[in-house]
């Protein structure tokens, strides 16, 4: 039984690249990155880094909540202790960054008391995209702008290249 489930998510894996990797892969990949970076180093990098406090004698660290991967970065969504600020956080993202073996690391609050740390793995805009083809004759038809009630067209004028607006009040 084990051998026809992983036969079947190989093949999926191969047949389907993208959804695998969307519904399966980044799964993995970030239950594997908790175990084997965030989880592991995650004591020396807080106390080391000064967000982790001792109070009688006892360690408060902040708890991870929840890891998310994608194709180019880990995020984490952190329970801060109470009495911190994001701004303990901010100013210790070069120590969080060295300290999970990253080049960066970024902070932005989800709601109080949550912070969303991401981490990059690569750079996705480092690769070259193919540009579009650009048509013989460019062609563009009326394009509709403005607010619901009140639709504005801009229509080309077939004697010259200048668009004119026009005003109408029908609804769209």
């Amino acid at each position: 039984m084990l051998g026809f489930v992983v036969l079947s998510l190989l093949s999926w894996a191969f047949t389907e690249p993208d959804s695998f990797s969307r519904l399966v892969g980044f799964r993995l990949l970030a239950w594997w990155r908790l175990m084997s970076v965030h989880r592991r180093h995650r004591q020396g990098v807080m106390d080391v880094s000064g967000l982790a406090r001792r109070v009688n004698g006892r360690v408060y660290m902040p708890r991870p909540m929840k890891v998310q991967c994608d194709g180019w970065a880990d995020r984490i969504i952190v329970r801060m202790l109470d009495g911190q600020a994001v701004k303990d956080w901010t100013d210790r993202t070069d120590n969080l960054a060295q300290g999970f073996g990253t080049t960066s690391c970024r902070v932005a609050l989800v709601k109080g008391g949550r912070l969303l740390l991401t981490f990059p793995r690569s750079d996705p805009l480092a690769a070259l995209m193919p540009a579009l083809p650009v048509p013989e004759e460019p062609s563009a038809g009326p394009v509709e702008i403005g607010k619901q009630g009140c639709r504005y067209v801009l229509r080309s004028c077939s004697a010259c290249t200048t668009t004119w607006p026009t005003h109408s009040t029908t609804s769209p």
